[in-house]
């Protein structure tokens, strides 16, 4: 009865960590519909000349958790969103661009790149940002 007993909390137990699981956004976008993400560098350098702004890239991976703790830790912060509509913002998924990460030698994830508007980098921030440290950094 014991081992029964054991089974039944370890099937609920996993099913609640599933279930979790399932909550987490899978999708960047998802959760940070409220910045204007673009997803093509050369159209949001297009956009920062015209602006006369910088580009700030986060290049991530959808299996990244350090990535979806950015967003939706830093990237939802009001003070974040704040400072981070200076920028134009562009999102690359680096798994499916290694030229990409390759040029702009991005070796972990999340990064953060900031360039100007012709694309010259200017600065790398790698690894998870808390909101205080991203708008000190950026």
């Amino acid at each position: 009865m014991k081992i029964g007993l054991i089974v039944i909390i370890g099937l609920v137990l996993l099913g609640l960590v599933f279930a979790a699981f399932m909550l987490i956004p899978t999708d960047k976008n998802e959760s940070s519909k409220s910045l204007n993400w673009h997803t093509d560098l050369n159209s949001a350098l297009n956009t920062a000349q015209n602006s006369n702004k910088l580009v700030l890239v986060d290049v991530y991976a959808p299996w990244c958790g350090w990535c979806k703790e950015m967003d939706k830790n830093t990237f939802q912060n009001p003070q974040v969103q704040q400072k981070l509509s200076n920028y134009v913002l562009v999102r690359v998924n680096g798994d499916d661009n290694p030229d990409f990460t390759r040029k702009y030698q991005v070796y972990s994830y999340p990064t953060i790149l900031i360039m100007d508007s012709t694309g010259n980098l200017i600065k790398t921030i790698t690894g998870y940002q808390d909101p205080e440290d991203f708008i000190n950094m950026i």
